[in-house]
Order: C-alpha cells, then sequence, then structure tokens
C-alpha cells in the first residue's frame, strides 16, 4: 500500500494552517487560485475576496499581527501583482508579517503569451528589500524557514 499524495497547495494550506492562519485576502483569478482558495477551505481557512490587492496585503499583514502568526495574501499574475505594490510597500514599511503569492509566467507561457507580461521579481525587489522581506521559492523548505520564523520579515537564509 502506498500513502497518499496530496498536491503542493494541499500541503501549503496545511503549513499555514497549523502555523495559525485563519483568513487569507486577495483577488482570485485565472490559473490556480480556485485551487487555492479550495485547499484553505478544506483546511478551515477563510477566504475573503478584497476589491484591490493592495487592500488584501495590507488586510493579511494586519491580520497577521493580530494573530501573531503569518497573514495571507493572494493575487493575479502581472496587473494582478503590480496593483499589489502599496500593499507591499505598507507591509514591508509597517513589518507586518504578510505572505503575498502571486501566479507566474512560465516559459511555455512566454511562448505564446505578450498580454500583461511583467518582470514580478524585478518588480516587487525594491519594496521587499526595503522591509527586510524577499522573495520566498516555491518550496516546502522555503515556505517552512519562514514559518519557523512566525511569518517575520527578516527570511531566513536560503
Amino acid at each position: 500500500m502506498t500513502a497518499p499524495t496530496i498536491s503542493y497547495l494541499q500541503w501549503f494550506a496545511r503549513q499555514l494552517a497549523q502555523a495559525g492562519l485563519r483568513r487569507a485576502f486577495g483577488v482570485p483569478g485565472g490559473g490556480t487560485s480556485l485551487d487555492l482558495m479550495s485547499a484553505l477551505h478544506d483546511q478551515g481557512i477563510e477566504t475573503v475576496i478584497t476589491a484591490r490587492e493592495d487592500a488584501a496585503v495590507i488586510m493579511a499583514g494586519v491580520s497577521g499581527l493580530l494573530a501573531g502568526g503569518p497573514g495571507l495574501a493572494f493575487t493575479t499574475r502581472g496587473p494582478g501583482l503590480a496593483s499589489a505594490l502599496n500593499g507591499l510597500a505598507s507591509a514591508a514599511l509597517d513589518r507586518l508579517p504578510a505572505l503575498v503569492i502571486s501566479e507566474d509566467f512560465d516559459a511555455a507561457d512566454l511562448d505564446y503569451m505578450s498580454h500583461q507580461v511583467l518582470p514580478q521579481s524585478s518588480l516587487v525587489a525594491p519594496i521587499l528589500s526595503q522591509g527586510h522581506g524577499g522573495e520566498l521559492a516555491a518550496s516546502p523548505a522555503a515556505l517552512e524557514g519562514w514559518l519557523a520564523t512566525g511569518g517575520s520579515t527578516e527570511l531566513p537564509a536560503p
């Protein structure tokens, strides 16, 4: 008999729930937003749909601060992440424990897409560095390291 497997998003939601996350905030779009919302729901995490991405990030940061753990905001790729920049700046400057996840473009997407493609890492890097944050790899080790700090804005060394 083999052990049951779960998706990365199911694992991700379980880790955040165990760390104390009770609400996530965001603007869903295409891609994996609905899969993320389903995984969060399965872990008893309420999803609050916001009108704007910047508000989602600020709400996630304040929620994390009040709960003493991480806050989660999610955005769509390209313009969705760009819209979150004001929220990221506020969270960075106020040292709010916000984890922002965004859909991304992979190499196969870029073969045929040009609409709404932005250099996402380059877009957020200056803001994240001001708050002593940074980009986490989409890996279990990166998330576990960040959660071990209580969702600190000081990211663990890679």
